[in-house]
């Protein structure tokens, strides 16, 4: 991690740190509004408004939002992938087949993809996305509902504190990644794959993820997960505990 991150502000400067950040920074709040959004309504409907609120039911409810929001998920993380890949692409030139395409920034990238791909073009590996989001998804609320639980004890979830609320967001965090990273990585391989067909390394999810073991077995599919655990303990217990303060503050308003 250390060595990506010196040799990435080597080339090109601190910037590079943040290729292809427009596209989670715009798309992150649509994201999650939709994710708590989804989730709420879903789960209000398998525990009958949390009447037989299980821990299986929340996980099913979960799963599910997984499936729907990976299609608001997947053309955000498709922009974001190109982006950073083309940092690493050769300049295409004249005459050449356009494996070195440079996009002007993240705009740019979801236009051309939208112009010479269609409809389809932003929702490039939404299989490996939903498979991905099925399991992390539903390793995401579990593990934050457990912890909740098992903090609150005999009383209600609803008396646990702010910390407490960010650590079991923490907790929910790691849980979907730990899980759900190796799907990751097969997602992340195909949406950084080239636009083109005819120009694509791996054929589709189960292409790539055979490849990918052919390249490194087993452990190529843990490359990357320390900054990724280091990255979600901290962003999901602030964002689980402010979502809990604010719903607690709108329910005490009477707002829905």
């Amino acid at each position: 991690m250390g060595d990506a991150a010196r040799a990435t502000i080597a080339q090109y400067g601190l910037g590079g740190l943040y290729k292809g950040v427009a596209s989670p920074l715009i798309g992150m709040g649509i994201f999650n509004a939709v994710q708590f959004a989804v989730f709420a309504n879903i789960k209000g409907t398998l525990t009958d408004n949390g009447k037989n609120s299980t821990l299986n039911r929340i996980a099913a409810s979960a799963g599910l939002t997984g499936i729907f929001v990976a299609f608001v998920e997947g053309p955000q993380d498709l922009f974001k992938c190109q982006m950073q890949m083309q940092m690493s692409a050769p300049e295409a030139k004249a005459g050449e087949a356009i494996v070195g395409k440079r996009y002007n920034g993240t705009l740019d990238c979801a236009q051309t993809i939208l112009r010479d791909r269609g409809l389809a073009g932003p929702f490039q590996g939404i299989g490996a996305t939903i498979a991905r989001n099925i399991v992390g998804v539903t390793a995401y609320f579990y593990f934050y509902e457990y912890a909740r639980l098992v903090m609150a004890g005999e009383k209600p979830v609803t008396s646990l504190g702010f910390l407490e609320t960010m650590l079991a967001g923490g907790i929910g965090g790691v849980g979907y990644w730990v899980l759900c990273y190796p799907l990751d990585i097969v997602k992340t391989a195909v949406q950084c794959d080239s636009i083109y067909p005819e120009q694509r390394k791996y054929k589709g999810a189960i292409d790539a993820f055979s490849k990918l073991y052919a390249e490194g077995g087993v452990k190529r599919f843990s490359a990357g997960l320390s900054p990724a655990l280091m990255r979600s303990f901290p962003a999901n217990a602030v964002g689980f505990a402010i979502y809990e303060s604010v719903k607690s503050s709108c329910e005490k308003a009477g707002l829905s």
